[in-house]
């Protein structure tokens, strides 16, 4: 047969792969205009957010899903319109699948593949906005990097107790990390007993010849000489105060989350010997009117079971938004007298929240707050289980503040050599 000209080609691989980005590009329009009408909620204590008819049937059934196309939000069951744009967008997933996925309603793009909650379930989830007066809850700016300036009062962040646990989880690590944990507190107890050699004293336990060579000089000088010609020793009392920050964000879901809490009850049990002051509070966030900062020990309470519980109770939350923690954190600590202050931050993925506080964004606020902590005399430095290309830690720490473990394993382990190097 003779060729057909101007035929075209047949490529069904092309054109799927056509589809599934033209559907990508609007679940991410459908995210972003989701994120905006989140975003300019009133300030209220709890919202119900819904929409009507989301996976009823089979996705991709067009016909049974035909009139099932939403035509207005519910706001604590109050019919609310849909903005126009968000309109033409729902249009097109409904021509498409028929139905709005639960999975548009997630995000986690830029975080390693990492897995994170969705901000609205399919029709009984809600968004919790905190109300700037609320009990607990702090305002403080964010840092936008693109116009060099902060957004005043922008974020809301709610300091509470974290919820206790299973002790039993508590007894366990004790029992399998029992011989590794008794090798740190003898670690720790010699640092604490460490000896500081003091010169130029009245008395002591030897000749400080350096002293004694100079009295020497000015006796013969004709001078009359010094009565400091000796060395004691002294234990010296160490004034570090440390707080601890762990990421709670979606991220840490399983094996991380529960090396996590076997990492702070280790390390609790060592910075018991060494008298350090210390805080440990864990965090998360779901958009810039909701960060949450959980206290799992202040540094005016003891260590004790119901810190243990706390520290067992850790789950896996929402997303990584670490500006507002970090100013939080820096607002308590300024308020100390203690000649080292740390800011230890263990986390395993970048900045990263439902309402645009991604990528550049986000690094950037963060880099600010560090700044911010900085200028106050406060040492940041973050430990990372991110496997992913981490270099926006160093711009956001410095190259010398971070430290990156590539086996989770060796986590409990190296959190107390890490603090051990940083004090002394």
């Amino acid at each position: 047969m003779k060729p057909i000209p101007y035929a075209g080609v047949l490529n069904p691989e092309e054109a799927e792969r056509g589809r599934r980005r033209k559907r990508e590009s609007i679940r991410m329009q459908f995210r972003d205009e989701l994120a905006k009408i989140i975003g300019n909620l009133p300030q209220c204590e709890e919202v119900q957010f819904e929409i009507p008819g989301i996976e009823r049937g089979t996705v991709g059934d067009r016909k049974a899903q035909a009139q099932q196309v939403p035509s207005h939000l519910l706001l604590d069951g109050i019919p609310v319109s849909i903005p126009e744009a968000m309109k033409k967008i729902i249009d097109q997933i409904y021509e498409d699948l028929g139905a709005i996925p639960s999975g548009y309603f997630a995000t986690g793009e830029d975080m390693s593949g990492h897995h994170f909650r969705s901000l609205c379930q399919t029709t009984t989830g809600t968004s919790n906005i905190l109300f700037e007066h609320g009990k607990g809850v702090h305002v403080y700016d964010e840092w936008d990097y693109r116009r060099q300036g902060y957004r005043k009062r922008w974020a809301l962040l709610r300091e509470s107790d974290a919820t206790g646990g299973d002790l039993a989880f508590s007894r366990e690590v004790s029992h399998r990390y029992g011989g590794m944990i008794q090798g740190i507190k003898r670690q720790f107890e010699r640092i604490r007993l460490e000896q500081t050699l003091l010169r130029r004293q009245k008395e002591g336990d030897q000749v400080d010849l350096d002293a004694a060579v100079e009295a020497f000089a000015d006796r013969r000088a004709g001078l009359n000489p010094s009565e400091r010609v000796f060395m004691s020793l002294s234990r010296e009392r160490r004034d570090i105060a440390t707080a601890f920050l762990i990421d709670l964000s979606g991220s840490t879901k399983g094996w991380i989350n529960e090396m996590e809490r076997t990492s702070l009850l280790i390390l609790s049990e060592a910075l018991e010997v060494l008298k350090d002051r210390f805080a440990i509070y864990g965090f998360s966030g779901r958009t810039r009117k909701r960060c949450e900062l959980f206290r799992i020990k202040g540094f005016e309470e003891p260590y004790g079971d119901s810190i243990k519980a706390r520290i067992a109770g850790l789950r896996d939350l929402d997303y990584t938004r670490l500006g507002p923690p970090i100013r939080h954190l820096t607002k308590i600590m300024n308020q100390m007298e203690h000649r080292i202050r740390l800011l230890i931050t263990l986390s395993d993925g970048k900045p990263d929240d439902y309402d645009r506080y991604k990528g550049e964004y986000g690094i950037e606020d963060t880099r600010q707050a560090l700044f911010e902590a900085k200028r106050s005399g406060i040492h940041p430095f973050c430990t990372t289980i991110d496997k992913a290309e981490h270099r926006y830690l160093s711009h956001m720490y410095g190259a010398a503040n971070y430290v990156f473990i590539d086996d989770i394993e060796k986590l409990p382990m190296k959190i107390p050599e890490i603090y051990r190097k940083l004090t002394t």
